[in-house]
């Protein structure tokens, strides 16, 4: 939504409800006169419209929600959150008299209905305060909702950028984001914190203008892939057939099969056999016969009977084995 909140006079570049739009597209004209890589994506896919919230507990409340979850999934609790207290603004008393079982009965986790309440009592103790939160810096303001359990870099740095509309904030460890800037940069490898920090440098100070755009750019190239690879498998889904003509069914034809050394020895061998068994039969040899022949399977089985002068000898028997002489006269002697 674009928004037309003045910029606290505190911390310059920061507009309260989010970056306003013709904030937000100025300043992308700006960095993308200075980066040739963002100008051609600018022209690619367009301009990003303005997204922004209220400052305020119910932002933070929402962002506890949001946590790990779909948008879809996260607006149908948080409707059902403020069905509960029957407020569109959630107020931090009528969260904390929720228990934690009436929180998860609503769709919230355990873990983040304890977050809620810990919220809940930080804004009312004035442990958070939200006055002097808008007076802060990006480092300053990071590290005070850090703070706070259920609360890290990247909840605070979304914060900052859709609530306090931050135009500096750089959010290194959104993914959407990293993937972005490694597309529109034409980089092997995503970059690391390092590099991120390095490659964002050239943007300051709007640093958090471009994040805005990259969520916009990764959504559309995202979309593109998404069609090229839809359109890839339909190409594979009905490939063409080719058809044969005269000449290829001439060319297949003249080309000759390459037969192994070992096939054609069996095959001569076989042809062999079948003049043999014509030779001294009147039948036909069966095929199975024939390959059995070849093969070397049609060997007679040797006798089981045991030859009588050798096996009953156990002397001889050793000697036989080793195709020794047999030695006359008794056993034993020689």
């Amino acid at each position: 939504m674009t928004t037309l909140y003045p910029c606290p006079a505190a911390v310059p570049g920061a507009h309260y409800g989010g970056i306003p739009e013709a904030v937000l597209h100025t300043a992308l004209h700006d960095v993308a006169a200075r980066d040739p890589d963002l100008a051609k994506a600018i022209a690619r896919v367009g301009l990003p419209s303005a997204r922004g919230r209220m400052p305020g507990f119910p932002t933070l409340l929402r962002v506890i929600v949001s946590q790990q979850l779909s948008t879809k999934a996260a607006a149908t609790i948080y409707g059902r959150l403020i069905a509960k207290v029957k407020s569109e603004e959630p107020k931090p008393e009528a969260v904390l008299r929720l228990s934690i079982t009436e929180l998860r009965g609503i769709g919230l986790s355990e873990r983040k209905a304890s977050y809620a309440h810990g919220l809940a009592k930080a804004v009312i103790d004035g442990t958070l305060n939200f006055d002097r939160l808008a007076e802060m810096g990006v480092e300053e303001a990071v590290t005070t909702i850090s703070s706070l359990r259920g609360f890290g870099r990247w909840s605070a740095e979304m914060y900052l950028l859709f609530a306090l509309g931050h135009t500096d904030v750089w959010p290194v460890d959104d993914l959407a984001v990293v993937v972005a800037v490694q597309r529109l940069k034409g980089l092997r490898q995503r970059p690391d914190k390092k590099r991120m920090e390095k490659i964002g440098k050239a943007w300051r100070p709007y640093r958090g203008c471009v994040a805005i755009f990259l969520w916009h750019y990764y959504g559309a190239a995202t979309l593109d892939e998404a069609t090229a690879v839809a359109v890839k498998g339909s190409i594979k889904a009905t490939p063409k057939i080719k058809k044969k003509t005269n000449a290829s069914k001439a060319k297949a034809k003249s080309k000759p099969r390459k037969v192994s050394a070992k096939s054609r020895k069996k095959k001569s061998l076989a042809k062999s056999i079948v003049r043999k068994v014509k030779s001294t039969t009147k039948s036909k040899p069966s095929k199975k016969a024939i390959n059995k022949k070849a093969n070397g399977k049609n060997i007679k089985k040797a006798s089981s009977r045991r030859p009588r002068g050798a096996l009953a000898n156990p002397h001889l028997a050793g000697r036989r084995a080793q195709g020794r002489r047999m030695p006359t006269g008794r056993p034993g002697s020689r």
